[in-house]
């Protein structure tokens, strides 16, 4: 992300696919990251299709654990 100039912007969205809560709702959250930021961003956009896979198989395992796998502070992780 280091030649991305909106960062917070696709940040933001890309949060929106990494704390989806269904992989439905990462398909669609992929389908509008692609028409907001592939024309700007396509870098981007292929490094986060290349990566679903491994997005997507923290789905096997319930909210409450994928929270935990997935975050590395510590005191949030305790909430």
């Amino acid at each position: 992300m280091k030649k991305v100039s909106a960062k917070d912007e696709v940040s933001k969205d890309l949060k929106l696919i990494y704390r989806a809560t269904t992989v439905g709702d990462v398909d669609a959250g992929l389908k509008e990251f692609k028409a907001k930021w592939n024309g700007k961003y396509p870098y981007v956009v292929r490094m986060l299709e290349k990566d679903l896979e491994c997005v997507t198989s923290f789905f096997k395992y319930p909210f409450e654990l994928r929270r935990l796998i997935t975050n590395t502070n510590v005191p949030e992780c305790k909430q």
